[in-house]
């Protein structure tokens, strides 16, 4: 079901932060488009796009690791840190 719907309530309430990280070139994943009405929650929400290297692998991409060492250590670096959290492309 669409982000939205009530579907992902049970989710959203426990969310604190969502990074995404899509390739350019990903035939499954991509960008995501938060629902406004998550915003006043609190919720942190990033998209970011990487280089194109298809679907396989993230977990081994430097440029995936770098961006999820910087987002989700609270080191101040973070986009989500700064308040700049909607829908970011790297």
């Amino acid at each position: 079901p669409p982000l939205g719907d009530r579907f992902w309530e049970p989710l959203h309430t426990r969310l604190a932060r969502w990074v995404n990280i899509c390739r350019r070139d990903d035939f499954v994943g991509t960008r995501i488009s938060f629902p406004e009405e998550w915003s006043p929650r609190g919720n942190e929400f990033a998209n970011f796009a990487v280089g194109p290297r298809g679907h396989m692998n993230y977990w081994s991409d430097v440029e995936v690791l770098e961006i999820l060492r910087r987002e989700l250590l609270d080191d101040g670096s973070a986009v989500w840190a700064r308040g700049n959290s909607r829908n970011r492309a790297a």
